[in-house]
């Protein structure tokens, strides 16, 4: 991401950062392992290049279908 410095965060307060790639493989991974769907969105305003400053992953839970 444009204006950070590799292995640096971007907030204090972070733990850890993900790229989009590596939160969707993540959120995927949880979705499949617990009978969810997810969708992802983007959060803030989105740059051009970058992005949007943040993304957010809505789970759904899959119903299971009555015979």
């Amino acid at each position: 991401m444009r204006g950070c410095i590799d292995g640096r965060m971007r907030h204090r307060d972070h733990r850890f950062e993900w790229t989009r790639a590596e939160f969707e493989t993540w959120a995927r991974g949880v979705a499949e392992r617990f009978g969810y769907d997810v969708c992802f969105l983007q959060v803030g305003p989105e740059d051009v290049e970058d992005g949007a400053p943040t993304q957010m992953g809505v789970f759904t839970q899959v119903s299971e279908q009555v015979h």
